[in-house]
This record gives C-alpha cells, structure tokens and sequence, in this order.
C-alpha cells in the first residue's frame, strides 16, 4: 500500500495538533466521517486514529464487506488515517479494518461514530446530525442562575429501558420516556434525572458502564432526535437532565478499543494498570495526550449536541489510585499508590468543562474519602458535587440493624454525617447495590421481616435524608417501595400501587419531595453553619435524633427521627424560640401507610434551666419509628 503523507489544510492542520497535544475538545467534528464535497461530488472523508497500524481499510456495507476495496492512506507524524469516498450512504454499517502492529488483522468499530447497530452487533452506522432548532432557550439562560448551592437537587436515578416497558415487552425508547416518565416526575415533584449510562455498549448486564462507543446513544434508547426532544421537552418542565459518564474505563469486547491497533492505543502500555479485574474493563491511560482529547471531547458532545445539564464519573477511585482495581499494581516513581496523571486529568477536565460551559454541575463518585473531591473549604478536583456512597453505605447499615442495637453505633453514624457535611458539597445518594453476587434494592437491606415494619423505617430514613444539608438523589423503584431489585429490560413494579400499604407509601414520597422542593430551609443552606444545627445528639439509649433546619430568612423547622419501635408520649424537644409550635410532617400518620392518629399542634414552649443554648422545649409525642418535622407557628 502507498504509505504517502497527508496534507492537511490550515483548520485540519491546527485541530491535528492540538488533538496530540490534548487539547482537541471538538475532535469528534475531525474525526468518525465527516460529509465533504470534493471535485463537485458528494461523500464522507473518514478518520482514525491508529498510529502502530501497518495498514487500514474501510469497509462496509458500500463495499459489499469486501475489506480491501478501500485503502486508508496514514499521516506518519501523527498516526492518523484518511480516506474520501463518495460510495456510503445514510445508514450503512461500516468498520476499519486494520493491519496490526504484529501482523494479525482485526475489524474495529470507529471510536467516534455517532451511531451503532444494535447488539450483539457492534458495527458503525453512517449517521448525519439532525439540525435540532432548540426551544429551551429560556432554560439554559436561567441556569446561569440557578446553578448554586442554594438550588434544590431532588434527583430520579434510573436505567432508561428497565422504568416501564410496552405490554408486549418492547422497550421504552425516548419517545416514549417523553410521553410518560416526564409527568411522572413533575407529579412526583422531582425536578432532575440521573440516566445510568447512555453510550453505546455490548454488554446489557453492565448497565451501560462498559461503554464501547463514547459518542453514540446507544440505540435501544431510541435516536439522537428522540433524546433530544426528551432532554428539550424536560427542561420545559423546569426538570435537568444529568447523565452517568463511565469516563475512566472502556469495555473489553474485541472490536472495541482494546489494543486498537495492536498496540496499548488507549489503555495503559503497563498490563497492571491497563487492566481492571475489578470491573471487568480496561483503564484509560489518562496521562496519554490523545486519550485526553478523546475523552473531553466526549463530554463536549454529550453537552452541545444533547444540552445536558451535567455528568455523574463514576468509580472515581480507580482514576486517582493505582492500587484499586482487583489485581496487581504498580507503583507511582515515588513508591506510591496515587494515580498522578489521573488527578491531572480529573483536574483538567473539571476546569475546561466550567470554562467551555459554566452552567455544566459534575458530580464525583468516589469511595474512599482520602482525596478531595469538590472545592468545599479549600480546592479540591473540582467537582460540584461528592457522590457520598460512604453516607449511603452507613445508613443502610444502621437502618439494617436490629433496632435494639442502634444505639450503640448512634455516634458514628448520626453525629458522623453531621461533622462530615462542611466538607464537601454532597449529594445524599439511596440506590441499590450494584454488584451482581450481591444486588439488593434499599428496602431488603431494611431491618425487619413485616413490610410494614420495613416501610415504616424506609419513610423514616427517606425524611432523615431530605431534610439533611446536601442535595439527594433517589433511585427508581424506592418510591414505589419495591423489595426486589429491578431487572434490565424489565419494568419496575407498578401493579404494587394497587395494594393501599404501597400507595400510601407512595402518595408520601410525592408530598415528602413537594416540602423538600417548596422549603428553602432543607436546600439553601446546606453547606453553611447557619443552615444546620444539632439540638439532640444525647439520646442514645432511645435512638432519637433531633436538629434545626433554618433558612437564609431565619424560616426554622425542627427534625425529630425516632429509630426504634418504642414509642416517646412525652419527649423535650429543645427549641431556641419562644412560641407555639405545629407539627407539619409525620411519616406514621395514617395518611401515609402508618398507625398514628395523633397530630402534635399548639405545643407550648416551656422554660428550662439547664440548657443555655436551648432554653425551653416542647414535649411532642413521637410514635415507633415516626420521622416527624416540627414549626414555630407564625
């Protein structure tokens, strides 16, 4: 094959360099196939980058699959292979084929193709861009505003096709997302989404996480025009759109990204680092220019051609340190486990994603608490927003433990949640767990056989985590009180709000998120002192927990969480205003699936003397398990 060096024009010349030098944040309008008009005919010049390749064919549906019809002609200094042709047409599939570095020959898909065929296939799709005429300008302008700590963030976590399916089974696609999870969410008083991954990927079971092709939707999900018309008619409804952005790993399936071109292209050269056992992936080498500008670029995409609000990285931990990824690890030069260019990255990305699109929030996943996450106190990576699993794991700890026990870990799971808070800018997660040996919806993992018992509890710990400081995110299925984990593919179990205990149960899930929604005491100042204060930490041996929520206007409402079944006719609440006091919420009312019929109103305050910062209190009766909110009367 004639190995002939490319000339690139000015434009092509600047956006090939700054794609090595890691600074191509657009290089999917470079790379993939671009539609160019040539000698006043029409066709696609196509782009890979390949730089250990012997030789690279494009092939096709156009070409019948014949792999040598067209030849790619290579730019050695930078690795990149070209071609015009004008034989595909809108909808073909097509590969690269490529002459690896050791002589064997591979078929690859293009890491920037925009579309795919729909598994177990894995080839490109010749696709065009729809010419989106977008109407949520009034959104995106009232963003700017909007995006500051003092802004609600009650956030629907889901799996696009596993929320409801057709009666024949089929799939739920955008369209019909469009049409019913949207008022769904406006009943529910949700006001953003959280999708599980959105890019193209082979593996269903990995929930979207082991990701193939970083610039396609993947097509059970319907079409680029289809998500576009879901995200616009969402930010009508005043609901963001956030997606999960696996950004640090690729899958491992064969055509995909692994040894690209025969060689360690976009993992590490070093077999330790490049491989997650973990996860069953391979780990992007983020300390590689190339890798970098693919990577960002990606989000660029996602961002402009989708208008999404922002993007959730995952497995955060395996970016920022060498030593977690299952297996074998190698040492940093200085001995370490730190994953050097892995924070750089992190850092870069975060900052040219808030320069390029300000308004964008970036929520960080990361487990181990060791490394600063948001710019809280002092600068962190960067991140909006912490992702606190560690939050999620201790609760569903202490809600899974037999009442009688609570007490004694009362100190590190109670009072820890409330140092932690001023430390990062967090998001309160409750979501399953994920791994397959161990896959559980939030209500098993409850104390207690009777589901009653187990609802009573989920309401208590659903309240505790709305009206705690930090935004909080909640995965489809818990509002419905599901006791089994959802299925991928499979709709959740609505035919549960046919039984009265269950929509209840729901009915208080949609008026516990229109208080948190409407009440700027339990959001505008979560991460200031101001917004929070402890007023019972010392009731241990009854397991109840107490706090005053306040808003920038000195608005206050008092918590009380009672975690045992025992009842408390009589508990002091301390309150630091004089006055009479109303309960507004309870989680035990029969209303909401519970048994009490009594409503704490015109509590009088009473003087005590031991107490400077609260000197008087009201007695409040609190039923088994009740999560009760308290108001000084106006």
């Amino acid at each position: 094959m004639n190995q002939q060096e490319i000339t690139f024009n000015l434009e092509e010349t600047k956006a090939v360099g700054d794609f090595l030098n890691g600074e191509n944040f657009a290089s999917w309008k470079f790379f993939a196939h671009q539609k160019e008009v040539r000698n006043g005919k029409v066709g696609y010049t196509f782009r890979v980058w390949a730089p250990n390749a012997l030789e690279v064919f494009l092939v096709g549906d156009f070409t019948y699959w014949w792999e040598e019809q067209i030849p790619m002609q290579k730019d050695e200094a930078s690795g990149i292979w070209s071609c015009f042709t004008t034989l595909p047409k809108l909808g073909q599939m097509y590969k690269f084929k490529i002459r690896q570095a050791n002589g064997n020959e591979a078929m690859r898909i293009d890491p920037y193709a925009y579309n795919f065929e729909k598994r177990p296939g894995a080839a490109s799709i010749i696709t065009d861009f729809p010419q989106k005429n977008w109407q949520d300008d009034a959104w995106m302008e009232r963003r700017k505003n909007d995006k500051n700590l003092k802004q609600p963030h009650n956030i629907y976590f889901l799996h696009a096709t596993s929320w409801k399916t057709h009666a024949d089974g089929r799939l739920f696609t955008f369209k019909d997302l469009k049409d019913e999870l949207l008022p769904y969410l406006k009943q529910m008083h949700f006001n953003a989404i959280l999708f599980m991954p959105l890019m193209n990927h082979i593996n269903a079971s990995s929930l979207g996480y082991h990701v193939t092709g970083f610039y396609a939707l993947c097509p059970d999900f319907g079409s680029i025009s289809d998500f576009q018309d879901f995200v616009e008619a969402a930010h009508l409804e005043g609901i963001a759109v956030y997606m999960d952005f696996p950004i640090g790993q690729f899958s491992k399936n064969p055509d995909g990204l692994t040894l690209f071109d025969g060689t360690p292209s976009y993992e590490y050269t070093d077999r330790n680092r490049a491989r997650n056992l973990k996860h069953s992936t391979k780990n992007f080498d983020l300390g590689k220019k190339q890798v970098q500008s693919y990577l960002i670029s990606s989000a660029f995409y996602w961002l402009e051609t989708f208008h999404l609000d922002g993007f959730r990285i995952n497995s955060l931990a395996s970016m920022i340190y060498r030593n977690l990824d299952g297996g074998p690890w190698t040492p940093n030069a200085q001995g370490e486990n730190e994953n050097i260019e892995g924070i750089a990255f992190l850092k870069k990305l975060t900052q040219v994603l808030h320069e390029h699109f300000p308004t964008t929030e970036l929520i960080a996943q990361e487990h181990t608490g060791e490394q600063k996450i948001t710019n809280a106190g002092f600068p962190g990576l960067g991140f909006d927003y912490k992702w606190r699993n560690d939050w999620m794991q201790a609760v569903k700890n202490f809600y899974g433990m037999d009442p009688i026990y609570r007490k004694y870990h009362y100190d590190q799971t109670l009072l820890a949640a409330r140092d932690f808070r001023l430390q990062e800018y967090s998001i309160q997660p409750l979501v399953e767990e994920y791994k397959s040996e161990e896959k559980k919806s939030v209500l098993s993992q409850i104390f207690g056989e009777d589901i009653e018992m187990k609802l009573a509890q989920l309401k208590n710990l659903l309240l505790f985590q709305k009206t705690f400081p930090g935004a909080v995110a909640v995965q489809m299925g818990i509002n419905l009180g599901q006791i089994e984990p959802f299925e991928i593919g499979k709709p959740l179990n609505w035919e549960l709000l046919e039984n009265e205990n269950f929509r209840r149960f729901h009915y208080f899930n949609q008026r516990l998120n229109e208080l948190y929604i409407q009440t700027p005491a339990f959001y505008e100042s979560d991460f200031e002192g101001s917004g929070f204060e402890l007023v019972d930490g010392t009731s241990k041996n009854e397991t109840i927990f107490a706090y005053k929520r306040q808003a920038d206007n000195g608005e206050a409402y008092y918590v009380i969480l009672n975690m045992t079944p025992v009842e408390y006719p009589n508990y002091y609440l301390p309150v630091s205003e004089l006055g009479i006091y109303d309960e507004i919420f309870n989680t035990q009312t029969i209303e909401f699936g519970g048994k009490s019929k009594i409503v704490n109103l015109n509590l009088h305050t009473q003087k005590w003397t031991d107490n400077e910062e609260f000197p008087q209190f009201i007695k409040v009766d609190v039923p088994g398990f009740a999560a009760i909110i308290i108001k000084p009367k106006q």
